[in-house]
């Protein structure tokens, strides 16, 4: 105010003088109060915005999809069903918009003859992520770890000696798990699937097929027979996270079945 007012403090008496600076001194506390609160208040609002966002990413649960190939001594399938994984699961949706497993992970037994063999597949494909066993149990062990992380995520299963031959959509995947009554998705499955060759026996289709997508159907399980009633399949079947986590628990024996079907 007094510089405002063009005045100065050269002629005022001393108790004056410090009284104005006491005053101005006690304004440009306020202001630094004030100020101190006004950024208190914005980082709340930061930290609420943060705890939005984070519940927006929870609500939106699902949303991607990630692939786990499980290999045992078989460096060559392992590479072939990389490559034609990738390849095939790696296209563009409708409005141009890339897509595709959002990770995909290799769990594997290898013996030490065949190291150096899947050592050169890991380096042929440096975004996929290789963990190993290194001692009896490790298998499990890493198993449920990936899927607790993903646990929010959809998960697909897949074994090295499978090779894929046509393009799919992940984001259709994605989309038919939206569907709260669907438990998996069933990539090996098709309308002209009739044999069940691990049992060397007819397998049924259900006749109550409803087309859900483009290149989708869906059908009750217990209305087929062989592969169109195998509720969990690792050949190319994709489930939520949270019900792998339950079913995993219920073969273990440390859950209650009945809690992964609720």
């Amino acid at each position: 105010d007094i510089c405002r007012r063009g005045e100065t403090m050269e002629g005022l008496p001393i108790d004056v003088r410090l009284r104005i600076l006491g005053n101005v001194l006690k304004h440009q506390q306020n202001d630094l109060k004030n100020q101190g609160s006004s950024l208190k208040d914005s980082s709340q609002r930061s930290k609420s915005r943060e705890k939005d966002a984070e519940q927006k990413s929870e609500g939106s649960a699902n949303e991607r999809a990630v692939c786990v190939v499980m290999s045992k001594d078989r460096a060559f399938q392992l590479q072939e069903c990389l490559r034609s994984l990738i390849i095939f699961s790696s296209t563009t949706t409708e409005k141009g918009k890339p897509q595709g497993f959002h990770s995909i992970y290799v769990l594997c037994h290898v013996r030490e003859r065949f190291k150096k063999s899947y050592e050169r597949v890991r380096d042929r494909f440096p975004s996929v992520k290789f963990l190993y066993d290194t001692k009896p149990g490790d298998f499990s062990t890493n198993l449920l770890s990936l899927v607790q992380r993903h646990s929010n995520d959809l998960i697909c299963f897949v074994v090295d000696d499978m090779v894929f031959f046509r393009e799919f959509s992940v984001e259709e995947i994605v989309e038919s798990l939206r569907n709260p009554k669907v438990l998996g998705y069933q990539l090996g499955l098709h309308p002209n699937v009739k044999y069940c060759h691990p049992r060397d026996a007819k397998s049924i289709p259900p006749t109550n097929m409803e087309k859900c997508g483009k290149e989708s159907v869906c059908f009750r399980r217990i209305l087929g027979t062989g592969d169109w009633n195998y509720p969990w399949n690792l050949c190319g079947g994709t489930y939520r996270g949270k019900h792998v986590i339950l079913i995993l628990n219920s073969i273990s024996g440390t859950d209650n079945t009945k809690k992964a079907f609720e």
